[in-house]
């Protein structure tokens, strides 16, 4: 889900914050999904440990389970039979030049 500049989360806050910093301008829905794939990433590389070869990072992100990102986006979920990683999503509009979602849960594929 896109979130809005004025987001009360602290950690989405603080994204967007360091973001501005950086950028000089809010993040677009492309820059979350940037950072949510970056900490899967993250989340994958420790999992492996530190000999890391191509089996040990797939084995890695495939023990990530029930991941939940800064954004409320829906859960991810890894395994030896599901590299998909989620099977929902939110379907988002432009009202008011903001992104918003079309539904408050996520749309199901």
């Amino acid at each position: 889900m896109h979130s809005a500049p004025a987001d009360p989360r602290p950690a989405v806050a603080a994204f967007i914050k360091k973001y501005h910093a950086l950028y000089g301008k809010d993040p677009n829905p492309a820059a979350q999904i940037g950072y949510t794939g970056a900490d899967l990433l993250i989340q994958g590389l420790r999992n492996a440990g530190k000999n890391l070869t191509a089996d040990s990072f797939v084995a890695g992100m495939e023990k990530i389970n029930g991941y939940h990102d800064i954004f409320g986006s829906p859960t991810v979920t890894f395994a030896p039979t599901k590299h998909q990683g989620a099977s929902a999503s939110f379907l988002l509009q432009i009202k008011g030049g903001r992104f918003v979602p079309v539904e408050a849960e996520p749309v199901g594929y």
